[in-house]
């Protein structure tokens, strides 16, 4: 069935067995109302459709929120070094380990 103008596409179906008065159907509305088994494909196209939007956006959304971390993690790495003893990580300025307490030589 074609759409009509000012029909939605939740409206395309395929009768598969005709109602009670029998005929052509314009509206999905009007085929279930005569008690007609319909195949609305129209609605299942919305709904593939609505579920492709909604993932997109979801993608985008943790796409963005993983590229916000990276940046963190790249300044903090910028901001700590790794002590030589435990390999912990610790500030740059630090003299010694907050971890297992060894000096540390001092970098600028």
């Amino acid at each position: 069935m074609a759409l009509k103008s000012g029909a939605s596409q939740a409206d395309l179906f395929i009768v598969l067995k005709g109602g009670e008065a029998g005929g052509s159907y314009h509206t999905l509305q009007q085929a279930n109302g005569d008690g007609a088994v319909t195949l609305s494909y129209g609605v299942f196209l919305n709904s593939i459709f609505s579920f492709l939007i909604v993932t997109w956006f979801a993608f985008l959304l943790v796409k963005g929120i993983n590229h916000v971390r990276q940046k963190e993690e790249a300044m903090e790495e910028k901001q700590s070094k790794e002590c030589g003893l435990c390999f912990s990580a610790i500030d740059k300025r630090a003299t010694r380990c907050a971890f297992c307490g060894s000096e540390q030589e001092k970098t600028g």
